[in-house]
């Protein structure tokens, strides 16, 4: 056993534990997702439409869990649409049975979440590895396919639908293969790929020089041979590969090879990008290809070295307990009964108003939202609780007419901005939620103070709806203002306006003043 393993095995046995680097070998075709990179940095919400957030989830279901939180380091990064075949990453794992993970065990677990949800993503293999090896940095090179085709008659649309997810469509015929064949030595080389590298918005320094070991262009077959829309077309496969690439440069070479094949540019114009890197020396006859074509086949390593960084089998630890197996069992037993229930999908939303959908363990933002109840039917009823204090929804303060029927002189608006004033009313605001876990106590405090200054010229009280929040500022001033109880105050207002409803939240914090001294003199 080389001594790096046998070093990290002593530590790991000293601390009481055993926290093990695993690296994954996995393949997704990349259409439904935004990227392999996940895009939320809040450890709280699983971003499954990442194909390293849905990799992160499949792994929290492996059994016996992991004690902590499963965070992939990325060998390499694909954009939205780009695919793979072998994209590796690794990732730390401990469990409470000191155990090193069996890889059938997790890529069955894994792989079982993925089909459940409907990923397009497999893994294909975990492998246990001692600490000095990094799935990034210890890669020797990458390797890039991309697939195109060429229709043999002109204006030839129909294609066949496997070939639309993975394949880009030359609409035109007129396709030199040779040129572009032979334009693919003109990156060869140790040379400054600038100009065909997007700008990236960061503040780390980028080298744009780098090395291509091949690029080639050879013809390919169709993906579907029996079908008849498949005969229609020529198809062909740039490979590239090297030990690693800028932002979107290949998709930007192939793009200037193609447009090369098409006549669109000229050697001479590649040649110049080249001599000249420059984000500002893009030849504007070029367009990057779309990324569908792409496919990322391999990361390859030094095979030496993978192997002496490789935990065996027989290194592992000891078999498994019976009880272990059977808690094994167990945990299969449930994850196959769950994945027959029906789906079912719950709606949470946070402090700041987001609204998250959560659908077997998968957490899926939703378009943002008002962080209150949006009542679209115009509510004019104005609420008369005590003299001079009125309730009502943020409808009436817009309506002139009703606010002098009532002589209303006083709006105080919770949460709500009111678009139109007049200069007869004098206008007060409070910000707050409507929200369980929303503080209300320093809100109560800043309206009693209004509504007690303001209450022999008749002070309208309202939010959005009149329903939760302003009902409870209500309540809470005729709790401290009257000494009534929280059921007292609350019926003195549900009789006015019989459609409120505090949320939880307000009403176990207007609950805690009855039971507790509130300060607070008028």
């Amino acid at each position: 056993m080389h001594w790096n393993k046998i070093l990290s095995l002593l530590l790991s046995y000293v601390e009481g534990k055993i926290m093990v680097r695993y690296l994954l070998k996995f393949s997704y075709i990349g259409t439904q997702y935004r990227g392999l990179q996940k895009q939320i940095s809040d450890s709280f919400i699983r971003d499954t439409d990442s194909i390293q957030g849905a990799l992160e989830t499949a792994l929290l279901t492996v059994f016996p869990k992991s004690l902590i939180r499963p965070v992939l380091t990325l060998s390499s990064r694909t954009d939205a649409g780009v695919h793979a075949l072998g994209n590796t990453a690794h990732v730390e794992l401990e469990n409470k049975s000191n155990t090193i993970y069996n890889s059938i065990i997790v890529k069955k677990f894994v792989n079982r979440y993925f089909s459940k949800c409907g990923h397009t993503i497999r893994l294909l293999d975990c492998t246990p590895v001692t600490n000095d090896f990094h799935s990034r940095y210890s890669c020797k090179s990458r390797t890039y396919l991309y697939r195109f085709m060429v229709p043999k008659i002109p204006e030839e649309q129909r294609i066949s639908l496997p070939e639309a997810i993975h394949t880009y469509h030359l609409r035109s015929y007129n396709f030199d293969i040779d040129r572009a064949r032979r334009g693919t030595q003109l990156f060869m080389g140790t040379k400054d790929f600038t100009t065909f590298s997007a700008r990236a918005v960061t503040d780390r320094k980028i080298q744009y020089v780098r090395a291509l070991q091949a690029f080639t262009l050879e013809e390919a077959q169709p993906l579907m041979p029996f079908d008849p829309l498949s005969k229609n077309f020529t198809y062909w496969h740039f490979t590239c590969k090297a030990k690693s690439f800028l932002y979107n440069q290949v998709r930007r070479m192939v793009g200037a090879l193609i447009t090369l094949g098409l006549g669109g540019i000229t050697e001479k114009d590649i040649t110049v990008m080249l001599q000249v890197p420059s984000h500002y020396n893009w030849n504007p006859r070029i367009t990057p290809v779309p990324p569908n074509g792409l496919h990322l086949l391999n990361v390859e390593y030094d095979p030496d070295e993978l192997r002496r960084c490789t935990i065996l089998e027989q290194q592992e630890e000891k078999p498994q307990s019976e009880e272990q197996m059977r808690e094994l069992q167990l945990e299969e037993q449930k994850q196959e009964l769950q994945s027959s229930l029906k789906s079912c999908k719950t709606v949470i939303t946070d402090p700041l108003g987001n609204k998250y959908e959560v659908e077997y363990g998968q957490v899926k933002k939703l378009e943002k939202s008002l962080p209150f109840v949006v009542d679209e039917r115009p509510d004019l009823h104005i609420a008369s609780i005590i003299p001079g204090l009125y309730l009502s929804s943020q409808d009436p303060v817009v309506c002139n007419d009703i606010l002098k029927k009532f002589e209303i002189r006083h709006i105080l608006s919770i949460g709500v901005n009111i678009s139109e004033k007049y200069d007869d009313v004098q206008y007060h605001t409070c910000d707050l939620l409507d929200l369980p876990e929303s503080n209300i106590l320093p809100s109560i405090k800043k309206c009693i103070d209004i509504i007690h200054a303001n209450l022999k010229e008749n002070i309208l009280i309202h939010c959005n709806a009149g329903v939760s929040r302003s009902p409870s500022i209500v309540i809470a001033y005729l709790m401290i203002a009257m000494k009534l109880s929280y059921d007292e105050a609350y019926n003195t207002v549900k009789r006015a306006r019989s459609c409120i409803r505090p949320n939880d939240g307000f009403v176990k914090q207007l609950r805690s003043i009855e039971n507790t001294t509130f300060v607070y003199e008028l």
